[in-house]
C-alpha cells in the first residue's frame, strides 16, 4: 500500500513539473515571444471589439457575364484622338487564341499596369439591350466601395445592385447616367436625409465619354449618408452596406453620333464595354466578434467567432451563454455573451461514473493542461494578426471620418436645395415621412416579437439543460454512454439549425412583404400625383372656359352698345331730314302763296299748274304720313327690343350679383345704362 502511494505521489509531482515547464506564464521566453495577445481581447484578457482585415473581396473570384466577345471571332476598333483628328486601330477578339481573348476572369485577376488585361463585351450592345455581370462574394460582407476601371470609354448609363440573399433578390446600390429621369426615373443628385439614406440615388458624375481609356468609376457606400459617423448604432446603414452578391448593369453606350452613317459598320465596331479591374472593398460581416474569416470543411467562408458567439456572422450566442441577449460589438462595448459552459461539467461527471474521487480529479487536471496548451496554441496563431487588425481598424475609422465630413457637406448642400421646393412637394414629403414612420414602428414591433420568441427559446433551452444536469447529478443518467450523449448533441444542433433556418425564412418573407408594401405605397403615391395633376388641369380648363364666356359677354355688350349708338345716329339723321323736308315745304308754300297772289289775276295756265302742284303737295303729305306710320311701327319694335334687352340684362346682372355676393357693382351698371338711355 505504501509502495502504491509513493508511485502515485511521484506521478502527480511529474505532471505538475511538466505543467509548470510547458504552460506557466513567464517560464519560457520563447513561449512568450510566440504567443502575442488575441485581437479580440486586451492585455488583461477582457473582451473588446475585433474586425477582420479590409480586403478586396472580388479578387480571384468568378464573374458571370451576359456578353463576351470572341465567340465567334470578331473585329473591334480602338479609338484614339490627337487634337481634332480621330483614328481607329482595329484588332481581332478570338476566344480560341490565348493572346486575343478577353474573358471575364480578367475582371478580378491581378491588375498589372504594365500588362493590362481587359474583359470585353460584344460590339454595339446598345439601349434597350444591356450587358450585365454578377459577382458572388460567398458570404455576407460589409462593403465599403465598388470600383471599376475601364479600357473603353465609360458608359453613358449604368447601375450597381446588391443582394443579401445570395442572388435571390436585388436591391439598387447606385445609378450613373446623364439622363437620370429618362433612364431610371430618378432625380439627378437628390438630397440624402436620415429618412432615405438606405435608398439608391442617381448622379451624372463619372459619366463623361473622356478619357477614352483608363476611366474610373468608384462608388462609396457610406459617402453622404447622415448616420455614417454613428455606424455602430445605425442598423439601417449596417443593413445598407451588407451584401452577398454584386451586380453591375451597363445600360447605354457613349457614341460620337456616327453609328448611322455610310461607314456605320466600322463605327459600330468601335463601341463596346471593356473593364480591366473590378474591386469590391470590404470586410467579412462578423458583428465585431471575430478578427478573421476561415473556410469550413465544406469550403464555405465563416467567421472565426470569439466572445462566446457562434454562427456564420457571429450573430448568436453559443449554447449555455444566454444570460445576456446577443448584441453587436461596438468601439465602447464588446457585448460578450455571458453564461456557464456545461460541456466541461458534463464530461467530468460522465468520467467520474465508476472511478474514485482522486482519479477523477487527476483526469480533470490532465484535461486542464491540454486545454491550456490548446488555448495558448490558438493565441499563438492569432498573435500574428494583432498588429494588422489594429492598423486595419484605425484605417477604417479614418475612412469613416472622411465619409462623415463628406456626409455633413452633402447634407448642408441638400438643405440648401430643399429650400426652394414648392408647398406641394413639402406635403408629399410629409406624407412619405408619415408612411415611413409607420413602417419603422411596424419594423420595431416585428423585432420585438422576434426577440420575445428568441427569449422564450433560450428559456426553454436553459430549463432543459438544468433538468438534464440535475438528472445526471442524481445518478439517473450515469449509465448513459458517450455515444448517446454525442447523438443527443447532434440532434440538438440539428434542431437549432432548423430553428435558425425557420427564423431566416420568416425574416426573408417579412422583408419581401415590406418591399411589396413599399412598392404599393409608391404606386399609390404615383396615382395620387396623377389625380392631383388631372384635377389641376380640370380647374385650369374650367377657368379658361369661364374667361372665354366673360370675353364673349363683353363682346355682346359692346355689340349692343354699338347697335344702340347706330340707332341713335339714324334717328338723329331722320329727324334732321324731316326738319329739312318741313322747311322746304314751308318755303314752297310761302312761295306758292306769293306766286298765286301775283299771278291770280287771270292766268289760267298758271292756275292749272298750281292745282297740279297742290295735288303733288297732297301726295307728298300722304307719303310723309306713310313714312311717319312706318317710323312709329319701327319705334314700337325697337321699344320692344329694348325692353327685352333690358330684361335680359337685368337677369344677367342679378345672376352676376348673386355669384359675386353683392349688388353694388350691378347698381352702378344700371345707373350707367340709364345714363346711356
Amino acid at each position: 500500500m505504501i509502495r502504491i502511494l509513493e508511485v502515485w505521489v511521484t506521478s502527480v509531482a511529474i505532471s505538475l513539473l511538466v505543467k509548470g515547464a510547458l504552460g506557466g506564464y513567464g517560464m519560457s521566453m520563447f513561449a512568450a515571444q510566440s504567443s502575442p495577445p488575441d485581437p479580440c481581447y486586451d492585455e488583461n484578457g477582457n473582451p473588446r471589439r475585433c474586425i477582420p482585415d479590409f480586403v478586396n473581396s472580388a479578387f480571384g473570384k468568378d464573374v458571370r457575364v451576359s456578353s463576351t466577345c470572341g465567340t465567334p471571332a470578331s473585329r473591334y476598333c480602338a479609338v484614339t484622338e490627337k487634337g481634332e483628328e480621330r483614328t481607329r486601330d482595329c484588332h481581332t477578339c478570338d476566344s480560341g487564341d490565348p493572346k486575343k481573348t478577353h474573358p471575364p476572369a480578367y475582371l478580378t485577376d491581378l491588375n498589372n499596369p504594365h500588362n493590362l488585361t481587359c474583359w470585353q463585351s460584344e460590339n454595339y450592345v446598345q439601349y434597350p439591350q444591356n450587358v450585365t455581370f454578377t459577382l458572388s462574394l460567398g458570404k455576407k460582407f460589409e462593403v465599403t466601395y465598388v470600383s471599376l476601371q475601364f479600357c473603353s470609354p465609360r458608359p453613358e448609363s449604368m447601375a450597381i445592385f446588391k443582394s443579401m440573399d445570395y442572388g435571390k433578390s436585388w436591391v439598387p446600390f447606385q445609378f450613373y447616367s446623364t439622363q437620370c429621369k429618362k433612364m431610371y426615373n430618378k432625380q439627378n443628385k437628390a438630397a440624402i436625409t436620415k429618412q432615405n439614406e438606405q435608398e439608391a440615388i442617381c448622379t451624372d458624375s463619372h459619366t463623361d465619354m473622356h478619357p477614352l481609356t483608363g476611366g474610373l468609376i468608384a462608388f462609396s457606400t457610406l459617402d453622404g449618408r447622415p448616420s455614417a459617423h454613428d455606424f455602430d448604432n445605425s442598423p439601417v446603414l449596417q443593413d445598407w452596406v451588407t451584401a452577398t452578391d454584386i451586380k453591375v448593369t451597363f445600360s447605354r453606350l457613349h457614341t460620337f453620333g456616327d453609328e448611322n452613317e455610310d461607314d456605320s459598320e466600322l463605327a459600330r465596331d468601335s463601341y463596346f464595354y471593356a473593364v480591366s479591374d473590378l474591386q469590391v472593398g470590404g470586410r467579412c460581416k462578423c458583428s465585431g466578434h471575430a478578427s478573421k474569416c476561415v473556410k469550413e470543411r465544406e469550403g464555405n467562408l465563416v467567421c472565426e467567432c470569439k466572445h462566446n458567439t457562434a454562427g456564420p456572422e457571429c450573430d448568436r450566442c453559443k449554447p449555455f451563454h444566454y444570460d445576456r441577449p446577443w448584441q453587436r460589438a461596438t468601439a465602447r462595448e464588446a457585448n460578450e455573451c455571458v453564461g456557464k459552459s456545461g460541456e466541461t461539467e458534463r464530461s467530468g461527471e460522465t468520467e467520474r461514473g465508476g472511478e474514485t474521487e482522486r482519479s477523477g480529479e487527476t483526469e480533470r487536471g490532465g484535461e486542464t493542461e491540454r486545454s491550456g496548451e490548446t488555448e495558448r496554441g490558438g493565441e499563438t496563431e492569432r498573435s500574428g494578426e494583432t498588429e494588422r487588425s489594429g492598423e486595419t481598424e484605425r484605417g477604417g475609422e479614418t475612412e469613416r471620418g472622411g465619409e462623415t465630413e463628406r456626409s455633413g457637406e452633402t447634407e448642408r448642400s441638400g438643405e440648401t436645395e430643399r429650400g426652394g421646393e414648392t408647398e406641394r412637394e413639402v406635403e408629399r414629403q410629409k406624407e412619405v415621412e408619415r408612411q415611413r414612420e409607420v413602417e419603422r414602428q411596424r419594423e420595431v414591433e416585428r423585432q420585438r416579437e422576434v426577440e420575445r420568441q428568441k427569449e422564450r427559446w433560450r428559456d426553454r433551452e436553459k430549463w432543459r439543460d438544468r433538468e438534464r444536469w440535475r438528472d445526471r447529478k442524481r445518478g439517473g443518467e450515469t449509465e448513459r454512454s458517450g455515444e448517446t450523449e454525442r447523438e443527443v448533441e447532434r440532434q440538438r444542433k440539428v434542431e437549432r439549425q432548423r430553428e435558425v433556418e425557420r427564423q431566416r425564412e420568416v425574416e426573408r418573407q417579412r422583408e419581401v412583404e415590406r418591399q411589396r408594401e413599399v412598392e404599393r405605397q409608391r404606386e399609390v403615391e404615383r396615382q395620387r400625383e396623377v389625380e392631383r395633376q388631372r384635377e389641376v388641369e380640370r380647374q385650369r380648363e374650367v377657368e379658361r372656359q369661364r374667361e372665354v364666356e366673360r370675353q364673349r359677354e363683353v363682346e355682346r355688350q359692346k355689340e349692343r352698345w354699338r347697335d344702340r349708338e347706330n340707332w341713335r345716329d339714324r334717328e338723329r339723321w331722320r329727324d334732321k331730314e324731316k326738319w329739312r323736308d318741313r322747311k322746304k315745304w314751308r318755303d314752297r308754300k310761302k312761295w306758292t302763296e306769293r306766286s298765286g297772289e301775283t299771278e291770280r289775276g287771270g292766268e289760267t295756265e298758271r292756275s292749272g299748274e298750281t292745282e297740279k302742284s297742290g295735288q303733288r303737295e297732297v301726295e307728298r303729305q300722304r307719303e310723309v304720313e306713310r313714312q311717319r306710320e312706318v317710323e312709329r311701327e319701327r319705334k314700337k319694335w325697337r321699344d320692344r327690343e329694348k325692353w327685352r334687352d333690358r330684361e335680359r340684362w337685368r337677369d344677367r346682372e342679378k345672376w352676376r350679383d348673386r355669384k359675386r355676393g353683392g349688388e353694388t357693382e350691378s347698381e352702378v351698371e344700371r345707373e350707367k345704362w340709364r345714363d346711356r338711355e
